[in-house]
C-alpha cells in the first residue's frame, strides 16, 4: 500500500493531510494510461492523474467496469484535459456503477458520439464533480452527458458550448432521479430542425433535482432554450435563467404530462416566439413558487396552450433582479450576483437548500431588507448575497465622502482658475492706461472683490484637502483604499497550486505556485513555508512564483506564503488568500 498525503486549500493556506487506507495509482508515473490504472484498481482505490492533456487509446472511452473507485486529476480541470479528438467519449458507465464511482477534476473536450459525447451512463449512477465539459458534440442526444435509466450526481461542473443534434446540448436524462447541483450551462445548443432542450432535457418520467444552477445563452431550434421537460416532474430550485432562446419556452418548455415544481428561480431576459420565459403545451401543470419572472407568473412571457396551466404557489414577483452585470456584450464576462438593491434579496422561502451555487451558506439575512415579510429570508436565484460587514459599510461611506469632497475640490479649482484669469485681465487693463468707458476706480474695486474671493477660495480648498487627507487615513486604518502620503502597502499573495484535495507520495516533488502582486510597487520575492518552516523561496518570478518541495515526511502540513515588495514591506506569514 502506498503512503500518501493530500493537499486541501483552506482560507489563506493549503494543508497537506496524512494517509488514508485506499491505494493511489498514479498516471502517468506508474501507469501510462488512465485505463491501465483503472484496470489495476480495486474498490476504494484512488487514481491520480497528473497535469497534462490525455489523448488516444487508453485515455478515452474509459470504462470503470463496475469498480467503486475515484478517478481524479491532481490539480483540477484547468490542468488536466481528456481530449477525445472528436472520436469517442471520455467515460462510459454501463456496469451498474453507483455513487461511489467518482470522476473528479477533468476538462472533457472534443467528444463525439451518438449519445453522451462527454460521458454516457446506462443503468449506472456515478458521481461527477468539478468537471468542465466543452465543445463536445452528440449526433442525437446529450452533448455533455447522456443518462438513461441512471441517476448520476453531477456537481460543480461547467457545460460550455456543447452540442446535440436532436435534444439536450448539455445533459439528457431519461427515467432518472439525477441530482444536478452547482453547475453552469452556457451557450450549449441543439440545432436540428425540431431540437429541444438547449442545456437539459428531462424525459421519460424523470424526477431529477436541478438546484443552484446558472443557465445563460443556451439555444434550441424548437423548444426549451435552457430546459425541456417531457413526461417528467423535476424539482428546479434556486436557478437563474438569462439570455436563453428558442421557438417555444425561452427558459423552460413543459410538454404534455410534465408537472415540474419550480422554486426560488429567476427568469429574466429570455426569449421565444411563444413563452419568452416559460411555455406550457398540453396536459402539463407546473407549479411556480417564490420566483422572479419577467412579466409575472401569469404574464405575457408565461404561455399556457392546449389545456395546460400554471399553478401559482405564492410569493412570486415581477421585478428586475438587478444583477451586477447581465448586459455585458461578452457573455462570459457577465456577473449574475445580486446587486445591493435587488428585489430578490431576502424574498424567498425555505426549500431545503442551505448553500448557493458557490457553496455560500443560505440564508444570509441582509439587515434592513425584508422583501417577503417572513423568516427565514432566503434569496431568489443561484447566488445568495453576502451583506457587507460593518467595516465595509464604513469604508463605503468614507469613499462616498471622499468622492463628494473631491468633486467640491474640483469645482473650487475651476472657479479659482476663472477668477485668477479675470484678475490678471483687469490688471493688464489697469496697466495699459486705456480704460475705454470704464473708470479706474471701478477696475480697482473689481480687482479687490476678486482677490477677496480668491483668498476665500484658497482657504476653503486647503480645508477640503486636509479633510480628504483625514478620510484617506481612516480608510488606511480599516485596511482599504488608497494609502496616506508616505506609507507603503504590503504586497498580496495567493497560493494557486496544488488545488484542494491534491495528493502526493512522500517521495514526490511537490510543485507549489503562488500569485503575488503589489498595490504601490513590485514584488521581489516570495517565500514558502510548511507549518511555519521555510521550504523554498523564489526571487525571480519570471515564470510565476514557484518552488519545489523535495523532502516532506508523511503527515499534515499548513502551507503558507509570504511576499516582499521593493520597499521591504511583506505580507504576514499565512496571510495569503485563495
Amino acid at each position: 500500500m502506498k503512503a500518501k498525503m493530500i493537499f486541501v486549500a483552506m482560507v489563506g493556506l493549503l494543508a497537506l493531510c496524512g494517509p488514508v487506507l485506499a491505494d493511489e495509482l498514479l498516471v502517468p508515473d506508474e501507469y501510462v494510461t488512465i485505463q491501465a490504472a483503472i484496470d489495476a484498481a480495486v474498490d476504494g482505490d484512488v487514481i491520480i492523474v497528473a497535469d497534462g492533456t490525455y489523448t488516444g487509446t487508453g485515455n478515452k472511452n474509459l470504462d470503470l467496469g463496475g469498480r467503486a473507485i475515484t478517478v481524479r486529476s491532481q490539480n483540477g480541470p484547468q490542468f488536466a484535459t481528456i481530449d477525445c479528438e472528436k472520436d469517442g467519449r471520455a467515460f462510459f458507465f454501463h456496469t451498474g456503477e453507483d455513487q461511489s464511482a467518482i470522476v473528479e477534476g477533468f476538462a472533457i473536450t472534443n467528444g463525439s458520439a451518438d449519445y453522451g459525447a462527454g460521458i454516457r451512463c446506462d443503468y449506472s449512477s456515478p458521481t461527477i464533480n468539478n468537471c468542465m465539459f466543452t465543445s463536445n458534440s452528440a449526433k442525437i442526444l446529450g452533448g455533455g452527458i447522456h443518462a438513461g435509466n441512471s441517476s448520476p450526481i453531477v456537481t460543480n461542473c461547467t457545460f460550455e458550448e456543447n452540442r446535440a443534434g436532436d435534444h439536450a446540448g448539455g445533459i439528457r436524462l431519461t427515467h432518472s432521479n439525477a441530482l444536478i447541483s452547482g453547475c453552469v450551462f452556457i451557450r450549449n445548443v441543439c440545432d436540428n430542425y425540431s431540437a429541444d432542450g438547449g442545456a437539459i432535457l428531462n424525459a421519460g418520467e424523470t424526477s431529477s433535482t436541478i438546484v443552484n444552477c446558472l443557465f445563460v445563452g443556451n439555444t434550441a431550434t424548437e423548444s426549451g432554450g435552457a430546459i425541456r421537460n417531457d413526461r417528467s416532474s423535476p424539482s428546479i430550485i434556486n436557478c437563474t435563467f438569462n439570455g436563453n432562446s428558442t421557438r417555444y419556452g425561452g427558459a423552460i418548455h413543459n410538454a404534455p404530462y410534465a408537472s415540474p415544481i419550480i422554486t426560488k428561480c429567476i427568469f429574466w431576459g429570455n426569449s421565444a416566439s411563444s413563452g419568452g420565459e416559460i411555455d406550457n403545451n398540453g396536459d402539463c401543470h407546473p407549479t411556480i413558487i417564490y420566483c422572479d419572472i419577467e412579466g409575472g407568473w401569469n404574464g405575457p412571457k408565461v404561455v399556457n396552450r392546449r389545456g395546460s396551466s400554471t399553478i401559482d404557489g405564492g410569493g412570486n414577483i415581477d421585478a428586475d433582479p438587478l444583477f451586477v452585470d447581465a448586459s455585458n456584450p461578452d457573455l462570459y464576462a457577465r456577473d449574475y450576483y445580486l446587486s445591493d438593491e435587488s428585489p430578490c434579496i431576502d424574498a424567498g422561502m425555505d426549500a431545503g437548500v442551505y448553500t448557493d451555487i458557490e457553496g455560500q451558506i443560505r440564508p444570509i439575512d441582509v439587515p434592513d431588507v425584508d422583501n417577503n415579510g417572513e423568516l427565514p429570508e432566503f434569496d431568489i436565484g443561484a447566488y445568495e448575497i453576502i451583506p457587507p460587514t460593518p467595516d465595509e459599510i464604513a469604508v463605503a461611506r468614507i469613499e462616498a465622502a471622499i468622492t463628494d469632497k473631491f468633486g467640491t475640490l474640483e469645482r473650487i479649482d475651476a472657479a479659482l482658475e476663472k477668477e485668477c484669469g479675470a484678475y490678471k485681465a483687469l490688471g493688464a487693463l489697469l496697466e495699459s492706461g486705456d480704460y475705454g468707458d470704464l473708470k479706474k476706480g471701478d477696475i480697482i474695486k473689481a480687482m479687490q472683490t476678486i482677490h477677496s474671493a480668491i483668498q476665500h477660495g484658497e482657504l476653503s480648498k486647503k480645508a477640503l484637502e486636509r479633510s480628504i487627507e483625514k478620510l484617506l487615513y481612516s480608510l488606511s486604518a480599516l485596511g482599504y483604499g488608497p494609502q496616506p502620503p508616505g506609507s507603503n502597502w504590503p504586497p498580496n499573495v495567493t497560493i494557486t497550486k496544488p488545488q484542494n484535495g491534491a495528493e502526493f507520495n512522500p517521495d514526490q516533488t511537490i510543485e507549489i505556485e503562488a500569485d503575488a502582486w503589489d498595490y504601490d510597487g513590485s514584488v521581489v520575492s516570495v517565500e514558502f513555508f510548511a507549518d511555519g518552516s521555510k521550504i523554498g523561496e523564489d526571487n525571480d518570478g519570471a515564470d510565476g512564483w514557484t518552488t519545489g518541495w523535495y523532502e516532506h515526511p508523511e503527515g499534515t502540513y499548513n502551507i503558507t506564503a509570504r511576499a516582499t515588495d521593493d520597499d521591504g514591506a511583506a505580507t504576514d506569514l499565512g496571510g495569503s488568500e485563495n
